[in-house]
């Protein structure tokens, strides 16, 4: 069995999706897909990403105004995916439920793990044009 983390960091823009044996909390996998990483951070996470779970925690312990860990539940769930969505105020959650129930566990996981992109993209272009964007 394997336990899934986000990793987040100011330091980088995005995140990265990493997996630890349940027993023995080796580093099974990391995922920098949905990081953007300059060559020099790409080498960096290559090279000294924790291979434990509690290196990894205690990374995040050390820095927790910058770093940030969240694990990722098996079966994820709506709650979960609307306590990290930050623009609650312009969605509705009812109708936002409605549409998470229809989509499967790869959705729905595709979708928890593009929350930062999509903060990015408000960050860098505003709200209205991020939207715009995602259509």
């Amino acid at each position: 069995m394997i336990r899934k983390f986000v990793y987040t960091s100011s330091h980088i823009e995005g995140e990265v999706v990493a997996g630890f044996d349940k027993e023995t909390q080796l580093l099974v996998f990391f995922d920098l897909r949905n990081a953007e990483l300059t060559f020099e951070q790409h080498v960096a996470f290559m090279q000294s990403f924790p291979r434990c779970l509690d290196e990894l925690e205690q990374l995040v312990y050390k820095d927790p105004a910058n770093r940030r860990i969240i694990e990722i539940e098996e079966n994820l769930t709506f709650e979960q995916f609307w306590e990290r969505y930050a623009h609650k105020q312009l969605s509705n959650k009812k109708r936002t439920q409605v549409k998470w129930n229809k989509m499967t566990e790869a959705e729905r996981l595709k979708a928890f793990l593009f929350i930062p992109k999509y903060e990015h993209l408000v960050m860098k272009q505003g709200i209205q044009k991020a939207c715009r964007n995602l259509s």
